[in-house]
């Protein structure tokens, strides 16, 4: 290509021969977990065990995806 591309969720620069893969399908959010961890580490009136719980917590709710309002309160359950 003549110009730059990124990937849509990383915003990583492509390599060559990546432009046919589709970002959007990357298992890998790996960077992703780290970000929103460390942003929930800047939170200065949040308890460390709150910190920690919430961090669970979305750990658990992106392998668990829940769509309609209705499944919340049984993956609640799940969780615990």
């Amino acid at each position: 290509p003549i110009r730059q591309y990124y990937h849509s969720r990383s915003n990583e620069p492509m390599l060559e021969g990546e432009w046919d893969i589709d970002s959007d399908e990357e298992e890998d959010e790996n960077w992703l977990v780290r970000m929103s961890e460390e942003l929930l580490d800047e939170f200065e009136d949040v308890t460390l065990p709150e910190k920690r719980f919430t961090k669970l917590w979305n750990k658990f709710i992106r392998k668990h995806i829940v769509t309609p309002d209705l499944k919340i309160p049984s993956k609640c359950m799940e969780f615990l």
